[in-house]
């Protein structure tokens, strides 16, 4: 387990507390969430094996050690479960599934836009400023956002959305 003083990147918990929780307990919360967007829509049971794979929970992930086709199919599949995801966003078995995605394959950083994408819908809830704060995301075209979510950790109106589109 990290110290107590590492920070690890959460959606649903602390950065403390989350770096706490073993990659074992992150990988049964994310696939419970996912088992119950399964029961919602069967069409993520193709996220399964390739994103949620119980054999792999104990072989640390290392993008740095990946091939650019192995990362560029990674990318495409986080893509797709994210664009499938969004709908799903504001439920808690959403939120669980992203856990996994986040401590495993550092979407926030990685997929930034694509799950920024994904959660631009729900701009008006506290869950999209959660989201903002944990993204990186680096293009210059996104400063107004990050900067607007960092400095007050609120939610973003469509009026504004709608000036800097």
């Amino acid at each position: 387990k990290p110290s107590k003083q590492h920070e690890s990147p959460s959606l649903l918990f602390d950065p403390l507390v989350a770096s706490d929780i073993g990659a074992d307990q992150i990988f049964e919360l994310g696939m419970s969430g996912l088992q119950e967007l399964i029961q919602m829509d069967s069409r993520f049971s193709v996220f399964e094996k390739p994103l949620f794979n119980s054999t792999q929970i104990h072989k640390p992930f290392n993008r740095a050690l990946s091939t650019k086709d192995e990362a560029q199919k990674l990318d495409t599949l986080v893509g797709q479960f994210l664009h499938r995801v969004s709908p799903f966003l504001l439920l808690t078995p959403a939120h669980k599934a992203l856990e996994h995605l986040i401590r495993r394959y550092s979407i926030h950083k990685h997929s930034a836009e694509d799950f920024l994408g994904a959660a631009i819908p729900f701009h008006h809830t506290p869950l999209f400023a959660r989201i903002l704060q944990l993204l990186e995301l680096t293009h210059p075209r996104w400063g107004w956002l990050v900067d607007g979510a960092r400095r007050n950790a609120s939610v973003i109106s469509r009026s504004v959305l709608i000036r800097q589109a």
